[in-house]
């Protein structure tokens, strides 16, 4: 936007005494001047966008996991790498950084150990995060 004042403002100083020049030169400025602030606002609203689904992402794939494939200390790291995620993620300038920490944090969650449980034939497996462990408690949303 400075850059268009200060040239707007050097092309009226050429055009001093024509005010029809003076006049379509304001109205060139101005319409330029509300296509940034246009341009900045949708950037602003993807970037909120991209937070908001980045969060989502990975309170979707924490709630995904299966907990009971996983021992209480595997689960502790598991929700560090949450609350980390979501800090990095509130912290990120730009949506590429969100998708990368997504990824990471999909990578560190994968690459904790699983133990095998093997469930009763008679009941179906059920899988819930464990007392304390929900994501609104671990990642303080």
């Amino acid at each position: 936007i400075e850059e268009i004042i200060a040239e707007a403002s050097a092309r009226i100083d050429e055009a001093i005494g024509d005010e029809e020049a003076i006049a379509a030169i304001v109205t060139e400025a101005k319409a330029a001047m509300d296509e940034v602030l246009v341009m900045e606002a949708y950037d602003e609203y993807v970037f909120n966008q991209a937070l908001e689904n980045s969060k989502r992402e990975v309170e979707s794939y924490y709630n995904a996991l299966d907990f009971d494939s996983y021992t209480d200390d595997a689960l502790a790291t598991i929700a560090e790498y949450v609350s980390t995620a979501m800090a990095a993620i509130n912290a990120a300038e730009t949506v590429e950084e969100m998708h990368s920490i997504v990824d990471e944090f999909k990578s560190n969650v994968d690459s904790v150990e699983k133990i095998t449980v093997t469930p009763p034939t008679s009941t179906p497996a059920t899988s819930a995060p464990p007392a304390g462990q929900d994501i609104a408690t671990i990642a303080r949303i």
